[in-house]
């Protein structure tokens, strides 16, 4: 005989990577945006005339392109970063200090700048062969580390081109062949949480919003590959960061919402599942953002929690088990007010059904009035209801199954709730009053329940 988690197929919540959040309806996903329109900066140095026709156009960016590669090669810029991030300040001449810094600003920006010139194939080979994704995370790293703000502009000052290195990552990540050399580069994950961290010094002043949202948006996109999972989440500080940023309420809504989408992306692993479930600190920041007053936090937190109702049976019993049944608790108000957001209504009725076992169905059953709350929402007639009235009396069956009479014939106050709730239902559909029946009919052939 088949399990309650054999009979339920569980598919894991993702999302992948999508348009700005601004331009998109709440938790609405679309396909990656065209990497031509991702790469694309300003550029005064190229042409820009509408009266050109297409080919001359195409003729000139073939010629400035010519002329890049020529007269100083990416692969010769990203030699001399390199030798630059590895000579001590007080080794190079004259330049000492910020003046130092600038110039590694300025490089790393030029970089930046030549590289979105190249097509999609040209790029992908040209990251790969320079060992362009190690530099950027050394700068991330060397930046990190400085305590006060460098001088701002274009082509100089730290805070430009960390702009510049998150928004380059975030587009890269729009590529799917770049999903796991970047999820497996050493130190680039946590050097892009790093910028948004505020507990870095120079993050907390100097990071703008923009940058914060490039780089966590980055990080999601790269968790969306199944095989990075295990290994983001293993990544010390990593889940904390984002659990930081999507909580705080100093952060814009964007950075928020990009915070939360990489935790879901996170959750949808068998491995992190449980790993997550045990995580008692994670779970009480879970139950907060299930209540939070952004929508998007909302429905990406209860994403999360669909995931990890999915695990084996100990991530079940350490979900319904924690803070005496809080989060069973939190997902009854949201199924009782659910009409007003049916997505949410539907995913909660349904997180409750995945819940239901036989090691957690008495600790279910002691919330008291979810028995009542699950018979009226099964009593639902209305064909747009359909689906969620069967999600909850298969519940209602499932948890009435499991719930047996203590030791020497004592009743457990869920299973008084379960017969005073079933037995006072006279309002019900005929298939609620159905599954009513079944209840009433399998508890009284059990011999503890026959003067209960």
């Amino acid at each position: 005989m088949m399990s309650n988690d054999q009979k339920i197929k569980q598919e894991p919540v993702v999302m992948k990577s999508f348009i700005h959040p601004s331009k998109r309806s709440v938790d609405q996903c679309h396909d990656p945006a065209s990497p031509q329109r991702s790469y694309s900066t300003d550029d005064s140095t190229l042409d820009d005339d509408s009266s050109l026709t297409p080919d001359e156009e195409d003729d000139i960016l073939r010629r400035n392109l010519d002329a890049i590669m020529d007269s100083d090669s990416l692969k010769s810029l990203c030699e001399r970063l390199s030798a630059m991030l590895d000579t001590p300040a007080a080794s190079l001449g004259r330049l000492r200090g910020n003046e130092c810094d600038e110039k590694i600003n300025n490089l790393v920006c030029d970089i930046l700048v030549r590289l979105h010139r190249l097509g999609k194939e040209n790029l992908m080979k040209n990251v790969r062969n320079t060992g362009l994704l190690a530099l950027l995370v050394k700068y991330m790293d060397r930046v990190a580390a400085a305590p006060v703000r460098q001088s701002p502009g274009f082509g100089g000052g730290a805070d430009d081109a960390m702009d510049k290195v998150a928004l380059s990552l975030r587009c890269l990540s729009l590529e799917e062949t770049m999903w796991i050399p970047m999820g497996r580069e050493p130190g680039l994950p946590q050097a892009l949480m790093q910028i948004c961290n505020d507990d870095n010094q120079y993050s907390a002043k100097n990071t703008s919003e923009r940058c914060r949202m490039n780089a966590v948006w980055a990080v999601s996109n790269i968790a969306y590959a199944p095989a990075n999972r295990p290994l983001l989440a293993k990544m010390p500080g990593l889940i904390e960061s984002a659990v930081m940023m999507a909580s705080s309420a100093g952060r814009s809504h964007e950075v928020r919402g990009e915070a939360m989408r990489l935790i879901m992306n996170l959750s949808s692993d068998m491995k992190n599942k449980v790993n997550l479930a045990r995580n008692k600190k994670f779970l009480s920041s879970l139950i907060r953002l299930l209540q939070d007053t952004s929508p998007t936090i909302q429905t990406r937190a209860l994403g999360t929690v669909k995931n990890l109702s999915s695990a084996q049976v100990e991530g079940k019993v350490l979900l319904v088990s924690f803070k005496d049944g809080a989060l069973i608790e939190v997902l009854a108000r949201i199924i009782h007010h659910g009409l007003e957001d049916p997505s949410m209504y539907i995913k909660a009725l349904k997180i409750l059904r995945n819940l239901c076992c036989p090691q957690t169905a008495e600790t279910i059953g002691n919330c008291e009035g979810i028995f009542a709350l699950l018979i009226k929402e099964g009593s639902r007639d209305e064909p747009e209801n359909t689906e969620s009235s069967s999600v909850a009396r298969k519940a209602l069956q499932m948890l009435a199954g499991s719930i047996r009479s203590g030791p020497q014939g004592t009743i457990p106050p869920c299973q008084s709730y379960l017969l005073r709730d079933v037995s006072k239902q006279t309002l019900c559909n005929m298939s609620t009053m159905s599954t009513c029946a079944m209840v009433l009919a399998q508890h009284a052939s059990l011999r503890e329940n026959c003067f209960a």
